[in-house]
């Protein structure tokens, strides 16, 4: 992916992937569908930052305290990773669907970020208890305006990925998502197992 990543941002300095996501499946770790438009991560920077420093650490628990827990992408966010070359300017969502080999049922919906305003966002803070790691993060939930626009990809195949803006440093730049029940598929159509990956680009 990286080569199409810098033909669509021609100045970045530095690609790191953070995570990836199984939605739909049944594995241990995989998550269900998204079902209501939500951003992963609140657009105020200060926000996040008085979130964690209130106790709410992005992970908690008994292994944190190795540097490879300091990669999810609330630790990006809060700038850990810049430096004095590079700083966080884009967090990306890459979304592709695992099976069936279309998707019918359950695609990705998206927001044209043009048309998202921040009052639309409302506060979403969760926190994810994998055992012995507590997942906390600060999100939002998407509040209906007359003026968004959204948009979905029909049959979506498992050799197609869709790339949307999870955050953008310093202007209001994302693509708040969800997915849907689709009434027009046919009977007994398979569910979309899909995978998310998350990257961010340092300029």
């Amino acid at each position: 992916m990286e080569p199409h990543l810098r033909k669509l941002f021609p100045n970045v300095k530095r690609i790191e992937w953070t995570a990836n996501v199984i939605r739909g499946g049944d594995k241990f770790g995989d998550q269900p569908r998204a079902l209501g438009p939500h951003l992963d991560y609140h657009q105020n920077d200060s926000m996040r930052l008085d979130f964690h420093k209130n106790g709410r650490e992005p992970l908690e628990g008994l292994l944190p305290s190795l540097k490879v827990f300091n990669q999810t992408e609330p630790h990006y966010l809060m700038g850990i990773h810049d430096n004095k070359d590079s700083k966080l300017g884009v967090l990306l969502g890459v979304w592709k669907p695992l099976e069936p080999e279309e998707v019918c049922d359950y695609p990705l919906a998206v927001m044209d970020a043009r048309t998202m305003r921040y009052e639309d966002q409302q506060l979403n803070k969760f926190s994810i208890n994998f055992g012995l790691l507590t997942f906390n993060n600060l999100g939002a939930t998407i509040i209906h305006s007359p003026k968004q626009k959204w948009y979905y990809y029909p049959y979506q195949n498992t050799r197609e990925v869709l790339i949307f803006h999870q955050y953008s440093k310093s202007k209001l730049f994302a693509n708040p998502h969800t997915s849907f029940f689709n009434k027009n598929c046919p009977e007994g159509t398979q569910k979309r197992i899909s995978i998310e990956n998350r990257v961010a680009l340092f300029f």
